[in-house]
């Protein structure tokens, strides 16, 4: 069901004061006044948008941290293991913190799972300073299971992308 573009406009005065009241109250629920004013009248609660600049800042702030630790582990990591390393380290800079500033992620999901995203950067961050204190490769079990934690909360907030389906060529016909 698609719905009709709005095309019809109603003028509606307000005091200074009802004025005043309605901007501080849309500028509370973080949403424009036209829609603040739109979602009451029909007796909704405006939604903020998910997408606020506080938790979009602070989730590139932690991704990029966590692929700085992963950076650090690479001085440490031989083989596949600094394959893997150098792929989650790109994983998290280029692709996830680049989706986030072109607003490709799941916002709802990113908000729900700010906390367990912050969590597991905090295990990759304690990985990175053991390795980097003790001066060698950590457990593999260990980073193991912090990376499949980590590929959990990351496939919630940046699901993957559907790959469109490509007309299907039609045929010339001869004539």
């Amino acid at each position: 069901m698609t719905r009709d573009k709005r095309r019809h406009e109603i003028k509606v005065r307000y005091d200074d004061h009802e004025l005043a009241t309605l901007k501080a109250a849309s500028s509370a629920a973080r949403v424009p006044l036209a829609v603040y004013i739109r979602e009451r009248s029909f007796g909704r609660t405006p939604k903020p948008p998910a997408n606020h600049p506080a938790i979009v800042g602070d989730l590139i702030n932690e991704l990029l941290k966590i692929a700085t630790n992963f950076s650090q582990l690479a001085r440490w990591a031989e083989g596949e293991a600094l394959t893997s390393v150098n792929a989650w380290e790109r994983i998290m800079r280029e692709d996830c913190a680049g989706r986030m500033i072109r607003g490709d992620f799941d916002k709802e999901a990113a908000a729900e799972h700010f906390g367990a995203l912050v969590e597991q950067g905090r295990c990759i961050n304690a990985i990175a300073k053991d390795a980097n204190t003790e001066r060698k490769w950590p457990d593999s079990r260990e980073l193991e299971a912090a990376t499949k934690a980590l590929n959990s909360v990351v496939f919630k907030i940046f699901p993957p992308k559907q790959r469109q389906q490509q007309p299907a060529r039609q045929e010339k016909l001869g004539a």
